[in-house]
């Protein structure tokens, strides 16, 4: 792919690059060590109220494609609910990981989606590790972009970087699917969906759109030319990663 002077095109670059670049030893070695931290933190939320709740929504979401296993279970299901699925079971009493300085909590957002696609796609466990990398990479750097507390001042949780109203992530979700491949959109809406399941069980609450409207919503240029300009995150030392 031809690198461009915009800010999409040197994000798609450095993206697609990512597949084909090796990482460096320490890296990887702490990538795979939150692999596994958030796999246990996985297979201990299916004996908790929302692993429990997940595991029943799943068994809903049988007689589809078996792209993707639900952990700590024999159920195969479709990339996307398995994803929703995963993230709430490594979510279900937060002892997953978390990053501190861009204020939230990468792996059971991450791992989920990458599992899931790399399962579908047959991929290798390096393509998985590397894909795993780049997830905390550029999702550490898209908050720490927007600012953890600007966004926790609003009323927006920074888990995610659109707001919760449907229309607002139809309209969100649809201009994804048009600048990217289709797989790349149902991944991201995975992400944001398992999200908001997971903050409402958690908390005892029901859905509530209003708490963001599109004033709220940052423009996808504005928070990459933020994201670009930052220095990469390397995700064997960022203090912020526990």
């Amino acid at each position: 792919m031809a690198s461009g002077n915009g800010v999409m095109e040197k994000l798609i670059d450095y993206v697609s690059k990512a597949r084909a670049t090796d990482l460096p030893p320490d890296v990887a070695r702490k990538t795979k060590h939150h692999i596994l931290d958030t796999l246990a933190a996985m297979i201990s939320g299916t004996t908790l109220k929302p692993g429990e709740f997940a595991l029943k929504y799943a068994k809903l979401q049988e007689g589809g494609a078996c792209d993707a296993q639900v952990v700590g279970s024999n159920i195969m299901l479709p990339v996307i609910p398995a994803a929703v699925i995963n993230g709430m079971l490594g979510h279900s009493d937060e002892t997953d990981d978390s990053n501190g300085s861009a204020g939230f909590h990468p792996g059971c957002a991450v791992l989920p989606a990458a599992m899931g696609m790399g399962e579908r796609e047959d991929a290798s466990g390096r393509d998985v590790v590397r894909a795993v990398a780049l997830g905390y990479d550029i999702g550490s750097r898209v908050n720490k972009a927007l600012g953890r507390d600007a966004l926790r001042a609003r009323s927006t949780l920074p888990f995610s970087i659109a707001g919760t109203d449907p229309r607002e992530i139809t309209r969100w979700v649809n201009a994804v699917a048009a600048r990217r491949h289709i797989n790349v959109a149902c991944v991201v809406l995975a992400n944001k969906t398992a999200r908001i399941a997971w903050a409402m069980m958690r908390h005892g609450t029901d859905y509530q759109p209003q708490r963001a409207t599109p004033a709220q919503i940052p423009r996808p240029a504005s928070i990459l030319a933020l994201v670009l300009g930052e220095p990469a995150i390397d995700v064997g030392g960022d203090p912020g990663v526990k």
